[in-house]
């Protein structure tokens, strides 16, 4: 049973890192966020102590489609497992301005990484003689035209622009 939906920041997160981006679909990436504060005293109604085998892992899932976030509470338990407890994991709700202005403030500084890689999965997606996608990519379904809606979304979301991505963009493998 899950004990509850959602949670809430008790305090802004001083230290928010977001690590190990992992695209969960076309258009939704997953970051961990590691743990570097005391979760019982950031989070309403999580308490992990040092007596048990509980643990949290915290992440943060982004959507480009809609261009916003949600943090996650994913709650391991081991302790009461064989008491009918389970895993389980919360939305955070009602995020502080600190805390969103760090969330922010990481999500740009990956951001070029990860539009890169869509930049990447885009160039095997073939145009017909309009320049229409010919197959659905990312967030573009069949028939996007590239010059008014592919390249200018780059524009926008890519620090250097689209420019930058068609003339001097080497992928670094």
């Amino acid at each position: 049973m899950k004990p509850f939906e959602t949670t809430r920041l008790l305090k802004p997160l001083a230290e928010l890192i977001l690590e190990e981006p992992d695209w969960n679909d076309g258009a939704t990436v997953s970051f961990y966020v590691p743990t570097l504060f005391d979760v019982s005293e950031h989070f309403e109604g999580i308490s992990i102590t040092v007596d048990d085998d509980d643990f949290i892992n915290v992440y943060l899932e982004y959507s480009f489609q809609t261009d916003s976030y949600k943090l996650l509470v994913n709650y391991i338990n081991y302790s009461g497992y064989g008491d009918g407890y389970s895993d389980f994991e919360c939305k955070v709700v009602d995020i502080d301005k600190v805390t969103d202005k760090r969330i922010r403030a990481q999500l740009a500084e990956n951001m070029d990484d990860l539009i890169e890689d869509v930049w990447v999965d885009l160039e095997d997606v073939p145009l017909d003689e309009n320049e229409k996608l010919c197959e659905g990519c990312f967030i573009w379904e069949i028939g996007a035209d590239k010059n008014e809606d592919v390249w200018p979304w780059f524009d926008k979301h890519h620090s250097k622009g689209v420019a930058w991505l068609v003339n001097e963009f080497e992928r670094n493998e």
